[in-house]
């Protein structure tokens, strides 16, 4: 489920993809990585470059998620995703809070 822009969107197929490796910031373990998205909506696709931090838990390969997306197609505006990414099983999990404008 994608609630975005104050609408929930259930089942919207959203693809993720990595532009760059993950690198660590400093000695902290935080991990940082651009990405970009693209959300199939029943009104159009929407992309996105995205700024991600990782930033580790107390379970190893568990980090707490933080990205910041910005709009490239289809709309404008800026989202935050804040979630669970879990590294050793290829999965994350998260919420979306943002205001997308539809293009013109």
């Amino acid at each position: 489920m994608h609630p975005i822009g104050g609408t929930t969107y259930p089942g919207v197929p959203a693809t993720t993809t990595i532009l760059a490796l993950l690198t660590p910031e400093g000695s902290s373990g935080v991990l940082a990585t651009t990405t970009s998205h693209a959300f199939a909506l029943p009104g159009g696709t929407i992309t996105t470059i995205d700024d991600v931090h990782l930033i580790p838990t107390a379970e190893p390969g568990v980090y707490r998620l933080v990205s910041h997306l910005v709009v490239t197609g289809g709309a404008s505006g800026q989202i935050e995703l804040q979630g669970v990414a879990n590294l050793a099983a290829l999965t994350a999990t998260g919420r979306f809070v943002g205001t997308i404008c539809p293009a013109p």
